[in-house]
């Protein structure tokens, strides 16, 4: 294909053009992006490189989560990307070159057919999105469809339709070949142009914030709250926009609007204003057009973040790397910073400040319970059993405690408790207290590292995870923090735990979102492994696992009151019902609570309830 000088000099002046229109978008989101709080991470390069390879190249995620429009998607995106050479090429060639940039030999040839397999697989994946989109309607794509998803769909099929036509039917020295070639590369610089000003600039944020984001799960950082200096120079979490973090601001323009994390947020599920895409979406708007935004002023805002229960779904689901968990954390420290919160909350915040846990049980109360069950206190060189809270006040799962205590004696491991344990404060930091959790944290860190374990064993997941962030804040990184059901485990493949026993009828397992999503790989396994061991008939509710719907207690909405919609742990219940079980397993204290408190409601107190601990004590 030949090309006149003029047609040159177009094609550079409409590139230049179509370069300056979509840079001005793209720079005003970068510096917003850059003037936000922190920094974004980059510390274990190969482990960030290695997951961007999976989760982006091989969109593992955006294929898990739906796997028929996910692999559709990605039949798209390996199209784009096997398409940058042809596409690059096809440029030079119009811009006066005889050898394009992949040549005329057999190569280039043997290329082009690659290509166009992607091309027909990219026009049937985006004919499918598109019908799903505009015909189908799915309700976590909003109710309001955007004008930009139908251009760039059909700029996506028109692409691969010139693209076939131009090395299938018209001939290289034709009119019709370079008229063909014209309208690819102008939809292309087209395309160029739409995508910062729509979702689909996720196309190239998503590439940054799937590298930047955190490895653990929502994992929120410590605000510096230095006691002894000024409090001008304290950290206060989210008061304003500017005080959200650069991830969370490269999030907002990042976002897909797939609505994943509206499927899956229980708050949205039940009936309530939360809906974590929306939200996302409100602060890409005030980013662009009201950057003084005060979140103590929007009525909205202070609604919707006391419907989270951070059971961390939103983030887990989302395919481009958005942590949606953490700017409801950061305004809600705001709130709490300026005496703003749910009136509910105040017990449990001077609760926590007086006696060290949330119902204003007594020290001696714990005391007296471990002395009549005879629990051994810690000595250094053993197994730490950090109980919290549930076991040491809360009558019925103080039954957990004793059921693991026989556990760990007839597997002969030499274990202990601290006689003056405190509230990890995980309830306080997630409700935004993190005045208050850093004092509780501070007192528990200098027992733990006076106390030396090289192993702390938890029945409470919510306590699992809290007592790791404390390596933030000063805990000895040498200890190591598991879940009872991980240790349990260990103990049966060492051959230290022998059940002799065997349990009957059907459980349905309940997975409790701080370990199934928060915690480690295998840690959703391990529950199923020792109801196994144990002989049970184990029935799945639809959603469990990794996906598991929350029970609604974290966040510390388990000290406030749902006041609009369902119940979270009413629709839970309902749905663990409907597998047709006659028992009830758990591996949390909130969880249980929450699902005995749910059977009541729903008339079926009668119903066994137990902790896996339980389940293997009664096969001893």
């Amino acid at each position: 294909m030949e090309t006149s000088t003029v047609e040159r000099l177009l094609l550079g002046f409409l590139t230049i053009v179509a370069i300056v229109i979509f840079l001005e978008p793209v720079i005003k989101r970068l510096k917003i992006i850059a003037s936000a709080k922190g920094n974004l991470e980059t510390d274990r390069i190969g482990e960030r490189i290695s997951r961007w390879l999976k989760e982006v190249l091989f969109q593992s995620t955006v294929i898990a989560g739906r796997p028929l429009p996910g692999i559709t998607h990605a039949f798209v995106f390996w199209a784009f990307i096997v398409f940058l050479l042809e596409t690059a090429d096809l440029y030079f060639r119009m811009m006066g070159s005889k050898f394009g940039l992949l040549g005329n030999g057999p190569f280039h040839h043997f290329y082009q057919q690659i290509v166009a397999v992607f091309a027909v697989l990219a026009f049937v994946g985006i004919l499918y999105l598109f019908i799903r989109r505009f015909f189908f309607k799915p309700p976590a794509l909003g109710e309001h469809i955007s004008w930009s998803s139908g251009v760039v769909a059909f700029f996506i099929m028109f692409l691969m339709v010139t693209y076939l036509l131009g090395i299938y039917v018209f001939e290289e020295s034709s009119q019709a070949f370079k008229i063909n070639a014209w309208l690819h590369i102008l939809v292309i610089l087209a395309f160029l142009d739409l995508i910062p000003r729509s979702k689909h600039l996720h196309l190239i944020f998503g590439l940054f914030t799937t590298f930047f984001k955190d490895f653990e799960l929502a994992r929120i950082k410590p605000l510096h709250l230095d006691l002894e200096a000024d409090e001008e120079t304290w950290e206060l979490g989210a008061e304003t926009l500017k005080d959200l973090s650069k991830h969370t601001a490269l999030g907002a323009f990042t976002c897909v609007e797939c609505g994943r994390c509206f499927d899956q947020c229980p708050a949205r599920n039940t009936g309530k204003k939360l809906n974590p895409k929306q939200l996302m979406l409100d602060l890409r708007d005030a980013y662009l057009h009201n950057s003084e935004k005060q979140f103590l002023e929007d009525e909205r805002f202070n609604e919707i973040i006391w419907q989270c229960t951070t059971c961390g779904a939103c983030t887990f689901q989302c395919p481009v790397g958005i942590d949606q968990v953490i700017p409801i954390i950061e305004i809600r420290r705001g709130a709490v910073a300026n005496s703003v919160f749910p009136d509910p909350m105040r017990p449990l915040f001077d609760n926590l400040e007086s006696v060290g846990n949330p119902w204003l049980y007594q020290p001696s109360d714990a005391a007296e319970f471990l002395a009549e069950n005879e629990f051994p206190e810690y000595e250094k060189g053993r197994v730490l059993y950090w109980m919290g809270c549930m076991a040491r006040f809360d009558a019925e799962y103080r039954k957990v405690a004793v059921a693991f205590k026989k556990l760990l004696d007839a597997s002969g491991v030499k274990w202990g408790v601290l006689m003056e344990e405190t509230c990890t404060g995980d309830a306080a930091r997630r409700a935004g207290n993190e005045l208050l959790f850093q004092s509780l944290a501070g007192m528990n860190i200098e027992t733990l590292n006076e106390a030396a374990p090289e192993l702390i064993v938890t029945t409470c997941p919510h306590c699992m995870k809290t007592l790791r962030e404390y390596k933030d804040l000063g805990l000895n990184e040498n200890i190591k923090i598991i879940h009872h059901t991980q240790f349990l485990v260990d103990l049966i493949n060492e051959g230290k735990l022998k059940l002799t026993g065997k349990t009957d009828g059907k459980t349905v397992y309940h997975d409790a979102c701080y370990l199934s999503r928060y915690g480690d790989d295998n840690d959703w396994r391990n529950p199923r492994i020792l109801l196994n061991k144990a002989g049970t008939v184990l029935v799945e509710p639809s959603r469990s696992k990794r996906t598991s719907f929350c029970c609604g207690a974290g966040g510390g909405m388990l000290f406030t009151e749902e006041t609009e919609g369902t119940r979270i742990n009413h629709d839970r219940v309902e749905e663990l019902l409907k597998t047709g079980m006659e028992s009830f397993a758990t591996a949390c204290p909130f969880c249980q609570m929450m699902i005995r408190d749910g059977l009541g409601d729903k008339g079926n107190e009668g119903i066994p309830v137990r902790d896996i601990a339980e389940v293997l004590a009664d096969c001893l």
